[in-house]
């Protein structure tokens, strides 16, 4: 699937936002700042709706009993019940 593949593209992009500058101290706000955050950011946002994405098709196929292995994947996916709708 190509929402799989774009996930972990975005888990790498991620990454190299993140290890290309470093963190830094800013006195006037009292906390750590990132030159990238904002970068980053997008990047956690676009990961977040891409697996969320993945967790109701996979939902869907696992319901409609297709491919049997995806309830397994599901469940990976899935473990803690972060993706549940309440």
């Amino acid at each position: 699937m190509n929402i799989i593949h774009s996930i972990f593209s975005l888990i790498l992009k991620f990454r190299s936002q993140l290890i290309s500058q470093s963190w830094s101290f800013d006195a006037g706000k009292q906390m750590a700042v990132h030159p990238n955050f904002g970068l980053m950011q997008q990047s956690y946002n676009t990961f977040k709706y891409y697996s969320h994405f993945l967790f109701k098709v996979v939902t869907k196929l696992v319901n409609r009993g297709y491919q049997p292995h995806l309830e397994d994947f599901l469940l990976r996916i899935n473990f803690n019940n972060y993706y549940k709708d309440n």
